[in-house]
């Protein structure tokens, strides 16, 4: 992809992320309605750190929730309670299943709650 093309993909989903973030509809209706998927939406919110408003490429945004969390894929884990598509998150010796069409503010908020007790 040339480097023109990423600009335009970039300023496509920039503009789409901040018309969502106007609409106060759910990620996964703005993102039905458009075409696409939510996961799709909120990579990009990520991405782009447009949970700061107004933020633009290549600046910084503060954020009280954690940057990264180490997500370890257990394969042929099997039992109880897995789902296809669940993620198992280790977080300050708590687990976390995650499972498809979950709410990623939610997740945040929870990983940073449990960091903070764990330290």
């Amino acid at each position: 992809m040339s480097t023109t093309e990423s600009k335009d993909r970039e300023r496509r989903w920039r503009k789409l992320v901040k018309e969502w973030r106007a609409s106060g509809e759910s990620a996964a209706g703005f993102a039905k309605r458009h075409g696409f998927s939510s996961s799709s939406l909120r990579y990009w919110e990520g991405r782009l750190h447009l949970d700061g408003e107004g933020a633009e490429p290549g600046s910084a945004v503060k954020s009280d929730g954690p940057s990264l969390v180490r997500v370890i894929p257990r394969r042929g884990v099997a039992g109880p309670g897995r789902e296809e598509g669940s993620v198992i998150v280790d977080v300050g010796g708590a687990t976390i299943r995650v499972l498809p069409g979950f709410d990623a503010t939610l997740l945040v908020e929870v990983v940073r709650v449990l960091r903070e007790a764990a330290s």
